[in-house]
């Protein structure tokens, strides 16, 4: 059993926190699984914290992790150790980012606009 400390940016109260807010995957790819927690909501999309395991089981917020306070990484390539993330910006576009976790532990970090497609 581990206390974390978990303070949330003003938005909320811990007791309003829902439970579809928490995710658990392995986000860093060293084979344990870590978990999210939405951070902030008060814009068009949610900021997530996340606490990464390391191998004696204690979870810890890194800044260095590349998403620390920002979107959820859903798109997750175990094989390439890569995250893809997407953000709509203004109407028209969506911005692309990709996370990839080098051999030295450090993330290069990509990114790319493109044009919404109309229906």
């Amino acid at each position: 059993m581990q206390e974390i400390h978990y303070e949330p940016n003003s938005w909320t109260t811990y007791s309003d926190l829902p439970c579809n807010n928490f995710f658990v995957k392995d986000f860093n790819f060293d084979g344990l699984e870590d978990f999210a927690i939405v951070w902030d909501q008060g814009g068009v999309e949610k900021l997530y914290e996340y606490y990464l395991q390391d191998k004696n089981g204690n979870f810890s917020a890194l800044a260095s992790f590349p998403l620390q306070h920002g979107i959820l990484a859903e798109n997750i390539d175990v094989t390439n150790k890569t995250i893809t993330t997407q953000s709509i910006i203004g109407c028209c576009h969506v911005n692309i980012n990709k996370y990839k976790l080098n051999s030295n532990t450090t993330w290069d970090i990509s990114s790319e606009q493109q044009e919404l497609k109309k229906k």
